[in-house]
This record gives C-alpha cells, structure tokens and sequence, in this order.
C-alpha cells in the first residue's frame, strides 16, 4: 500500500481522475481511492509506484482537466401524458439488481431467532437514580442491506436538561491468544506486531470490526475492500478495537422537556446505510432525575421486510 499527494490547482473531477491514472498502462500497480481536500490530491495505490511511474502519475494529475459528462435527452425520465422532465424527490436507494422497500417501524431485529422487527421495543422509561438510559438497534444481515433515512420522536413528563442522543457503533472486534499471534493491543486499539508474525499477543477470533478514520487518516490499518493490511505508519483509513466505538453521531442532544403528545419528525434529505456489523444505540438522558417516558420510531430501506 502506497499513497503520493500532489497539490492541484483549479478543478479536478476525483472519478475522472482515477479512472484516467488506472488507464495509464505506465503505471502497474491499481489506484483504488482518491482524498481530496482543497488542493491538496493523495492518491492511493495498491503497491509502491517505481520512480519513472512517479513521474508519469505526477503529469496525470498535472494535465487533469474536468469533463464534463453529459446524458442524452432519451435516457431522461419523461412524462408520457405532457412530454417533460418528469423529477421526484426520493431518498430511496437505488442498488443494481436489488429491490428496497421504505418501511416504518419501532424496533429492531431478533438477532438470535432472526426474526425481522421482532427486537426490543424502542420505549424508554426514566426512573430517579438511573442517569440514562440506553437500547440498541441491530438489524439481521441475512435479510439483506439497511439504510436508515428518519427518525421520530416524542415524550411526556420530561425535565430541564433532558435530553436525547443517537450513535452508529461499531462492536468489538474479537481476539483470542492461541494462535497467529500477530497482534498487539494498545489502549484498545489493535495493531499488527511491529516485529512481525507471531510477534504479537493477540490474534483475531472473528471477522475484524473497520472503525473508519476518514477524517483524521491516524489508522493502523488499510483496507481496499479486499485487502486488511497494516499501516505502520498510522496514516491508514481504518482503526481496529476490542471494545465497542462509536462511529457516527446523527442526533446530538435533542433536548425533551414536558410533553410532546405526538411524534416529532427529525427529517432528512439523505439516506445512510448501516453498514453490518454497525449498529444504532439511542440513549436518553435524565438530567432531571425524574420518572419520564420516550418512544421512538424510525424510517427505514430495506430488502427485506418479512418471511412470508
């Protein structure tokens, strides 16, 4: 794994580019991702580039111009009845070969019986003395992709400084100290063994868990969608853990105080796949340190909605 960043000045079109870096029969190894972040441009490789395929890379993106792309008028979506561009605003995935259903519902799946819907119900009871409360939301993978689109909300008897909050996890990643022990783990954090194989302390038990670090790049591993290799450098895409992490937080802080009779509708133009093993934990806070209540439904896509 190799990356080499360039600065770019003027517009640039990241596909376009790849797309003409791995076109360019003077460079062997593959290109599998672009980062862009103003004009600073690093391109990833599978493999360390060889000094003249250095230069070659470097007056491909030198020379990159944007192009633009352009769809013909009968490969556009026409209404038959006045003969225009017919648009509808959907958030609905669009997956080749799959088929997705938007659904509604207040609670995950049973992941031990694999029962769709059938997994904790999604309403909270606040009691004195508890701080929060928390339930997480698990979707079975064998019953295809899920995209999480919006949430609903509403409560009754809440006080000052209530408040709620929701976070994409990611689980432990399982380890074991028997076999291939390549690993070592440093506040949690797993790492390949410096020293090599079986240098280590740890070895995997299971499929790894990918924290993604697309902000920060300070990983310790590198995945192109096939690969799992070590960033010894802790520039890579990707952290390891043995405990649970967070991934994403979508809902920071809602605040609830009173009643709301009916649900809230915290809406959104964006559909975001949670991606398996990932899953969604909505914890409310009662700052108030009183009895109260929440319920919570979402807005779903999914493959699959029951078996028959």
């Amino acid at each position: 794994m190799a990356a080499y960043t360039f600065t770019k000045k003027g517009e640039y079109n990241i596909s376009q580019l790849q797309q003409e870096i791995n076109s360019n029969l003077s460079i062997v190894p593959s290109c599998y991702g672009i980062n862009a972040i103003g004009d600073q441009i690093e391109c990833m490789f599978t493999a360390d580039l060889s000094t003249g395929e250095q230069t070659t890379l470097a007056g491909i993106v030198d020379v990159h111009t944007p192009q633009d792309t352009f769809i013909p008028v009968s490969e556009l979506p026409m209404s038959p009845d006045t003969n225009k561009l017919a648009v509808q605003a959907s958030a609905k995935p669009l997956i080749n070969n799959k088929t997705t259903y938007v659904i509604w519902t207040g609670a995950g799946d049973n992941l031990t019986t694999h029962e769709i819907g059938a997994g904790d119900l999604l309403n909270f009871d606040m009691v004195p003395g508890q701080a929060s409360t928390s339930k997480d939301i698990k979707f079975d993978s064998q019953h295809g992709r899920v995209w999480i689109n919006e949430g609903y909300l509403r409560f009754e008897n809440a006080g000052s400084g209530d408040c709620a909050s929701s976070t994409i996890m990611a689980p432990a990643t399982q380890l074991q100290q028997l076999a291939n022990l390549d690993l070592i783990v440093e506040d949690n954090w797993v790492k390949y063994s410096s020293g090599g194989p079986g240098t280590g302390t740890h070895g995997f038990a299971a499929t790894p868990i990918l924290v993604p670090r697309t902000y920060s790049h300070d990983g310790d591993w590198d995945y192109d969608g096939t690969n799992l290799l070590p960033n010894f450098a802790g520039t890579g895409g990707y952290k390891i853990s043995d405990i649970e992490r967070t991934v994403h937080k979508y809902i920071n802080c809602i605040p609830c105080r009173g009643t709301c009779p009916v649900y809230v509708n915290m809406a959104s133009d964006d559909t975001a796949e949670l991606v398996y093993p990932y899953f969604i934990r909505i914890t409310f806070n009662n700052v108030s340190n009183s009895t109260w209540n929440a319920q919570v439904l979402m807005e779903i896509y999914r493959e699959r909605t029951t078996v028959p």
